[in-house]
């Protein structure tokens, strides 16, 4: 739907705008699939999108863990990924993927860099995503879901007929992710998942229960 769509506007639009629109799919690109639950706090994105944009390098100060380590970069592409924004940059190093949020702070230097002709940040995007959601840590749970539940869970369910295997990164993030679905989504398995979210519903229900009439 959405190519289509985007399709039917590069049609309609004057030839200029068309190069333009083309130019900036070289930069900038939306992966609607979830990771994560939370949007970040980005205040540094309007300069990192404008040295992406004019192919401006960086020196920047970015937050690895517990540390605050020093970069200069080449900023290649900006990816929105279900509400979290990322950089793909070029370093002596080689090419890395940098969450925007984490900067600490950013400065745009006079010289500018050379973008790599065969660059294309659709499929970078695509095969570092794959590897990285490769690379972590799973916790599978099965759990009975409504169709309002599966339009925010990951695509890559297992199951069907009501029943799906869903992974997480932790049972802490899973517990946090499904309670919000109320009686829309039941835990089936593990175990302790689920009885630790039975027993978080009936404090809920014992605080809000109405108290007798005597």
């Amino acid at each position: 739907v959405l190519a289509n769509a985007r399709l039917k506007v590069l049609a309609a639009l004057p030839t200029e705008l068309q190069e333009r629109a083309s130019r900036a799919e070289r930069y900038f690109h939306l992966d609607a699939r979830r990771w994560f639950r939370a949007e970040d706090t980005v205040p540094h994105l309007p300069a990192i999108a404008s040295a992406t944009w004019n192919e401006q390098r960086l020196s920047a100060r970015y937050r690895e863990g517990r540390r605050v380590v020093r970069r200069t970069l080449d900023p290649l592409g900006l990816v929105l990924k279900a509400g979290a924004w990322y950089l793909v940059a070029r370093r002596s190093a080689g090419m890395r993927v940098y969450r925007v949020s984490r900067f600490v702070s950013i400065r745009l230097r006079d010289d500018t860099f050379e973008r790599p002709e065969d660059f294309d940040l659709s499929a970078f995007w695509e095969e570092w995503s794959r590897t990285f959601e490769a690379s972590r840590p799973r916790v599978d749970v099965t759990l009975r879901a409504s169709e309002l539940v599966l339009r925010h869970l990951p695509r890559d369910l297992q199951g069907g007929d009501g029943v799906y295997i869903v992974g997480f990164e932790s049972l802490e993030d899973a517990f946090r992710e499904l309670l919000r679905f109320g009686p829309d989504a039941e835990v089936l398995e593990p175990v302790e998942l689920r009885d630790r979210i039975a027993a978080t519903a009936r404090e809920v229900a014992g605080l809000y229960a109405v108290p007798e009439v005597r």
